[in-house]
């Protein structure tokens, strides 16, 4: 009995919030006769997944390459940036606000000027997840490193 409690609480009691929270969707969905273009049931959103997967699978991975190559770029543009905002006190007064500024430009507006610049394919996309992700990157890394090298700094000091 204890060792059936522990595998219900560890293993069985999310999925079982999904299965009751899929089952209420279909019930009010068939109960208040919702039509399927408005919020179509759990039941056939997959029946679609079947019927559609070699499509949305492809789609996937375009939106994967999209996401990785992005992600990848922000993260080594990141790190390179951010490497001489943390060790130079002209960077910081000088480029590390403009990085902030930057950072508050609502993104989504920029994605129609990507389209319109770049076209439909992979480009836009790229450039928007490495805008999203580019200065977080910056920022993190230039916190994280001034909390180490300040620190080290100090320990280096200390010993001579």
């Amino acid at each position: 009995m204890i060792m059936l409690r522990i595998i219900w609480n560890k293993h069985t009691q999310t999925a079982a919030s999904f299965l009751v929270f899929f089952l209420l969707w279909e019930l009010a969905v068939i109960a208040l006769e919702i039509r399927s273009y408005i919020l179509p049931a759990p039941s056939e959103i997959f029946q679609a997944l079947l019927k559609y997967h070699a499509e949305l699978l492809s789609a996937l991975l375009f939106t994967v390459r999209s996401l990785l190559i992005g992600c990848l770029l922000a993260v080594a543009a990141g790190i390179l940036l951010a490497l001489p905002i943390a060790y130079s006190t002209f960077m910081q007064r000088s480029v590390y606000p403009l990085i902030l500024f930057f950072q508050v430009i609502p993104k989504v507006a920029l994605a129609p000027i990507f389209v319109i610049w770049f076209g439909f394919g992979l480009p836009p996309k790229i450039m928007i997840v490495f805008l999203l992700s580019f200065f977080p990157v910056v920022i993190n890394t230039v916190e994280g490193l001034e909390r180490v090298l300040i620190p080290w700094h100090v320990s280096q000091h200390a010993e001579h």
